[in-house]
């Protein structure tokens, strides 16, 4: 899963840089317990993370399109920052990994997703390796 936060910028042009360093921290907890021991989570930089771990473990029901819905509730959850009540969204590129793929191409996949599903406003899209699929953007998610 490639996320990115939507909505962040103006958390650290209104509230400051301490209070997006705080909602950074606290989106970060969230998809851990999201997602649970046997995942990583990590921020590429920015408002960027990143969620890798096994699919039987990782998936609700062993559908990324469940977890996928999960980590966004559990992003768009308001933060209570510095007393202030403050919210984001996310876009989130899901792909599954293939035999044989190399970790960078399984990375370049999610991330195109995320921005299809960015551009699509649709919560997240999901890279299908079928031929003539590509890209799947999901109904969208408000």
């Amino acid at each position: 899963f490639f996320i990115d936060l939507d909505g962040f910028k103006p958390i650290n042009d209104t509230h400051g840089h301490e209070a997006g360093d705080q909602a950074l921290v606290i989106v970060a907890e969230r998809l851990k317990q999201a997602v649970g021991s046997t995942s990583i989570v990590g921020r590429m930089g920015g408002d960027e993370f990143v969620v890798l771990g096994p699919s039987e473990e990782l998936t609700a029901a062993n559908d990324p399109s469940g977890v996928a819905h999960d980590l966004l509730d559990s992003i768009r959850q308001p933060m209570l920052i510095n007393g202030t009540t403050i919210h984001v969204g996310a876009s989130i590129g899901v792909a599954t990994q293939e035999p044989g793929l190399p970790g960078g191409e399984l990375l370049k996949r999610a991330d195109q997703a995320m921005y299809k599903a960015k551009q699509a406003s649709s919560g997240f899209c999901t890279w299908s390796s079928k031929p003539q699929a590509g890209l799947h953007t999901p109904e969208t998610v408000k």
